[in-house]
């Protein structure tokens, strides 16, 4: 892919086989911050690939060997972190071809708050529109508003409900009673981690803590990377 985006466009990606001046100064900044690509001749290659997931890893980002938006901005050579988005892809009626048994009203009707807060979030590039469509295929194939019940592993002998979760820091809860604001679980790198090495069943289990409806996860996630684009 050659880009002739300039590289402080948040919707820059550099990647293995890029070219040009953005992937030079890729290079140059890598090896300023001691991260060394080899050769400085705005080629992306091997070498500045590992270079590039070298620093990725030292900063705690998504270690895909890919330049873009968050990596970018790291690396000082972008002012927007922001992901492009995959919400105004998903529609009514592509996310009723993800979701082929459910009564395509409940999709109009609650669609639009599943967007909306992945919005909010900041969580609307694609990855993770997926695996929030794919997750409620999983749970909730009517696409209607469920809680979570309580169990033994949300919530203790005696305990006001979903306090295990309470002090669950890895899920952002800190407090009595966060638990039952906040349930659920997942961490977007961990998520993406997984999905980079194509393993929807590991994706699936941070999020559900099993593989609970992991055959329709499977399946939504599968065609919902086919249609959203």
């Amino acid at each position: 892919m050659k880009s002739r985006r300039r590289v402080g466009e948040a919707t820059m990606f550099l990647r293995e086989d890029s070219k040009g001046p953005a992937v030079i100064r890729l290079q140059k900044q890598l090896k300023k911050l001691g991260f060394n690509p080899g050769k400085i001749d705005g080629d992306f290659g091997p070498a500045t690939k590992a270079a590039l997931i070298a620093f990725q890893r030292s900063r705690g980002l998504l270690a895909d060997g890919i330049a873009g938006p968050r990596t970018l901005t790291a690396l000082k050579l972008a002012k927007s972190d922001a992901l492009p988005s995959a919400l105004p892809a998903a529609t009514v009626t592509v996310v009723s071809k993800i979701f082929p048994f459910t009564p395509v009203d409940n999709i109009r009707l609650n669609l639009p708050y599943v967007l909306n807060a992945l919005r909010t979030e900041r969580l609307g590039d694609k990855p993770l529109v997926l695996m929030a469509l794919a997750t409620i295929r999983a749970e909730a194939e009517c696409f209607e508003p469920i809680c979570e019940q309580k169990s033994k592993y949300n919530t203790s002998p005696g305990g006001h409900p979903y306090d295990l979760y309470d002090f669950r820091t890895d899920l952002g809860n800190h407090k009595r009673g966060d638990g039952d604001r906040y349930k659920g679980r997942g961490k977007e790198r961990a998520i993406k981690e997984a999905l980079l090495d194509n393993d929807l069943r590991s994706a699936r289990r941070l999020v559900n803590g099993g593989v609970h409806g992991l055959e329709r996860f499977c399946d939504a996630f599968a065609i919902g990377s086919r249609l959203i684009v």
